[in-house]
This record gives C-alpha cells, structure tokens and sequence, in this order.
C-alpha cells in the first residue's frame, strides 16, 4: 500500500466517484414508460437511452485511462465529471428521443471517469488482499446505488416529471465537481511507464491470451448485463403487467438492492477464509439459482396483474435477493484479481479491459430490449441463459486455474 496516496484518497470520496456513473444509469428508470409517451416512441426507443449510455461509457472507459496515465488521473477525473454535467443538461432539455440519445451517450462518456479512474487510484493505493476487501467495502455503498435511483426517480416523477431526475443528476454533479476539485489527490506512480515504453497492441493482445483477464471480463459483463437489463425491462414488468405504482416499484428496487449489499457484506468477511476466485464461485452459484426460481415463476403464471398478490412480491423480492446477492459477491473479487498482473501499466490496462467489457454490456442490455414483447418471459430465460453461460466461463477461466495451482503447490510441499 502507498500510505500517502491511501491517507489522502478517502473512502468516502470514492464511494461519491465510483457510485454516481450507477445512479446515472437507473434513476429514470421508472419513468420509462412516462418518457415513452411523452416523446411519442416506442418501448424499444426508450429502452435504447440505456443501451446507448453503455455504448459511450465503454468509450469513455477506452479513453480516460490511458489520458490519465499521460497527464495525471486528477485533471482526467474534473474534465469528465464537467463533461458529465454539460451532457446532463442536454438531457434535461431534449425535446426528442434522438437528441436524448445523443446527450445520454455523451453523458455516459463523462461518467465513465467514475468508474475506470477510481478503480486505477485504488489500484495505486492498494494490492493484495486490502485491495480485495477495499473493494468489498465500496460494494455495499455501490450495490445500493442503482436501487437508490429508482426509488428517487420515481418520487420525482410523481411529484414533478421525468424531466426532474436529470435536473437532479445536474446538481450531484455539479457537487460532486466541486468536492473533488477540493479534496481529489493525485495517485499516478512516479514509476509508471510512460506512454512511449508501453505498445498498446501489444498490451491488448497480451491481455486478450489472458485466461484470467477473458474469464473476468466476460463475468463481470454478464452480471452488469443482468443487473442493467433488469432496471431496463422491470418497469415495464412491474408497473405495466403487474400494476404496482411508480414509487411501489421504487420501493421494491430498493429492497432488492439489500441482497447486493448483504453480498457484499459476506464477501468482505469471507476473505478471511477463501480466496476471491472461491467466493465468485459462491456468486455464480446464487445467481444461478435465483434466476432459475425466476423462471419458475414466471412459467407459472404468477407475474400477471389478476394473480399478483403482495406474498407474490414478496416471493419475487426473495429471489431477486437471491441474484443481487450473487453479484454482490462475485463483483468486487472480479474487480480485485482481473488486473492484477498489469499493475505498472494499471491505467491503460483498466481502459482496455474495461471498454471490452462494456461493450459486451451494451450488447446485452441491447438484445434485452430486443427481447422485449409485452409479456414477461424474455427477462427469465434470458438471466438463467447468461447465469448458465457465467457458472461455465467461471468454471474454465477461473476455477479450474486455480485448483492446477493449489494441486502444484501442494505437490512441492510434498
């Protein structure tokens, strides 16, 4: 650990940068079928603001990173948060759905700083096993970040219009601008190499014949795949089939979002006792088996508005709490072991491996909303399909490692 830098990058600060580009992405999310009538498009239009906002922020991630192994990860954190917040505007004053696309695109970009240069500080600051639990301790905030923006967004939709979530978005940002021009250090290594000893051709194939850099990427993509696909389709599912109000809906996300946060409460303490390729394992297991209950479910006719009861919900809650919590416990050790091996090139790594992944989330979020016929059968087939892919891609890419590596090191102990 780098006891300046880490003195001097707080946790809370982090929380701020890391959770505000999640918000971002679902707040409105209630007021899907509001902005769909109100700019006079389909579903499938509105649906695409959330595609889209993947679309930019794996440019962003592409970018950012390897700007802020140039001139400094600071200067790059301010120049995307202002760029966050001009975007942001836009939005709130798109008076069609292309010029909404178009600022929410812009927008991701500038958000993505959040993301892809808060986890590269924290790689700067920390390794090892303090690095793994730091990150389980920024997934508890960071699991209720995309629950506690529909629940805001749906007050404000009902007190106001869609229009109030990116008013509401300008002025965080605006906050949050100010508070890292403040207290923002700057942790670039001294040691970093710079831009002229790194190939990045070289860097990129390297890191696609990387067993454990593939398996991560693609885990992490399916969990954001899952989790975002579900704040795009479940207001349609939620509000329109099952009938529940804009703000019950805001209320049942929240209490979905617990199991990420009792995930990432669990994966925290069980570092003291399994590695973070076992407790991912752990992750893909519970997703998996709340996705299976989804389909359940679902075949049994239990999702329409005629047999909806509140034990129903409760039923439905339960087993999201199931899934959430297997992100919760699979994201932060994926997060924490994915670059490990790449730390004097931490920045440039981050955004190649990072704008992989998004673009798989983009694409996957993109065929849920493809998906999408009125009805609320595409969601479960789709989440146990990727749930099934990950346990196998986990099982090859990082499991399998592993055991050859503890058999190894138990055969020179012998």
């Amino acid at each position: 650990m780098n006891t300046t830098s880490s003195t001097r990058l707080s946790f809370l600060l982090i929380c701020l940068l890391i959770g505000f580009p999640q918000i971002s992405e679902t707040i409105y999310t209630p007021s899907l079928p509001s902005i769909a009538q109100d700019l006079s498009v389909s579903a499938h239009w509105v649906e695409w603001t959330l595609s889209i906002y993947f679309i930019g922020f794996a440019l962003g991630v592409g970018y950012w990173g390897i700007l802020a192994d140039k001139i400094g990860r600071r200067p790059v954190m301010l120049l995307g948060i202002f760029l966050y917040c001009l975007a942001t505007l836009g939005c709130y004053l798109a008076s069609n759905i292309a010029v909404l696309l178009l600022c929410r695109a812009i927008q991701a970009l500038g958000a993505s700083v959040g993301s892809v240069i808060t986890q590269t500080m924290i790689r700067d600051t920390f390794t090892g096993k303090e690095r793994g639990r730091l990150f389980s301790l920024i997934g508890i905030p960071l699991s209720l970040a995309p629950a506690f923006g529909p629940l805001c967004g749906s007050w404000l939709d009902a007190l106001f219009s869609w229009r109030a979530n990116f008013i509401t978005l300008l002025l965080m940002g605006i906050l949050i601008l100010l508070i890292s021009a403040r207290r923002l250090p700057e942790t670039r290594p001294q040691g970093l190499l710079s831009s002229q000893d790194i190939n990045l051709t070289q860097l990129c194939l390297q890191m696609c014949r990387d067993k454990k850099v593939l398996g991560a990427g693609a885990l992490i993509a399916g969990i954001n795949g899952i989790l975002f696909s579900f704040y795009g389709e479940a207001p349609f599912m939620l509000i329109e089939l099952m009938g529940l109000s804009a703000n019950q809906y805001g209320w049942v996300g929240l209490a979905i979002a617990l199991g990420g946060l009792l995930g990432s409460m669990l994966s925290h303490r069980l570092h003291r006792y399994l590695s973070s390729e076992q407790i991912i394992g752990l992750g893909c297991l519970l997703m998996l088996l709340g996705t299976a209950l989804m389909v359940i479910l679902a075949c049994n006719d239990l999702y329409t508005s005629s047999n909806v009861e509140w034990g129903t919900i409760g039923l439905l809650i339960s087993m999201f709490i199931t899934i959430f919590g297997g992100m919760g416990l699979a994201i932060p050790n994926l997060m924490s072991i994915a670059l490990s091996d790449y730390q004097v090139v931490v920045g440039r790594a981050g955004s190649i491996f990072g704008f992989g992944y998004y673009v798989l989330v983009a694409l996957l979020t993109a065929l849920m909303g493809g998906l999408h016929d009125g009805t609320v059968f595409p969601m479960p087939w789709y989440f146990l399909g990727l749930s099934i892919a990950m346990l196998v891609i986990y099982y090859v890419a990082l499991w399998l490692p592993l055991k050859s590596a503890i058999l190894f090191s138990q055969r020179r102990e012998g």
